[in-house]
């Protein structure tokens, strides 16, 4: 992102590993031919190293549903599989990206103690939103997450997926599914049901 803020045309990425950089890129390059103008501050001969001041105040609301076809993790069963959604907002002017993440999602096994939709843990139910605010920007990126609630280790990833903000003000308003990747950046049967609102908030003085 700090290569495209600038208006880099050629970056270079490391292909052996689908990693962060990679996630962006296909983000990016999404639906495309091939190639993405400028933002429009470097089109009009803007260097983009200074924040714009007059840039609009945004707001993104992220609800999340649910998902279908949840990869596990190698190793563990589905009675142990405990998925949550973990989204980081990525913006070329914030020196880390901003993280929210859903509950983890358990499936009740004693009827009494459940009511209403009880689905495997392969397809969980969420129903949470998550919000962010930020400062308009062409190459604002939300970076998501399927990950393993993992007791005593570290939460194995099991999805990701990426998506540039500005396409999805041009695609509409409602419920998406998001197609998940996994580690090796191959498409899975797993998705994620949500809904982006974008707004703009009260405007800067």
């Amino acid at each position: 992102m700090p290569c495209w803020a600038v208006g880099a045309q050629i970056c270079a990425l490391n292909w052996q590993s689908f990693d962060a950089a990679l996630q962006l890129n296909e983000a990016l390059f999404f639906g495309t031919p091939g190639y993405v103008l400028k933002p429009a501050p470097l089109r009009a001969g803007g260097c983009g190293l200074v924040a714009n001041p007059f840039a609009p105040r945004r707001r993104l609301v992220l609800h999340i549903a649910g998902a279908t076809d949840v990869p596990l993790p190698a190793d563990t069963s589905p009675a142990d599989f405990r998925p949550y959604v973990t989204c980081s907002l990525l913006h070329p002017e914030l020196s880390a990206p901003v993280k929210r993440k859903t509950r983890p999602y358990h499936q009740h096994r004693v009827g009494f103690l459940h009511r209403g939709e009880n689905p495997p843990p392969t397809d969980p139910i969420w129903r949470e939103t998550l919000e962010w605010a930020f400062d308009d920007n062409e190459l604002v990126f939300l970076r998501i997450l399927l990950k393993h609630d993992k007791s005593f280790a570290r939460n194995p990833k099991v999805a990701v997926a990426a998506v540039r903000l500005l396409y999805l003000e041009g695609a509409g308003t409602g419920w998406r599914f998001v197609d998940m990747f996994d580690l090796k950046g191959r498409p899975t049967a797993c998705t994620l049901l949500v809904k982006f609102d974008i707004f703009d908030v009260q405007p800067k003085i």
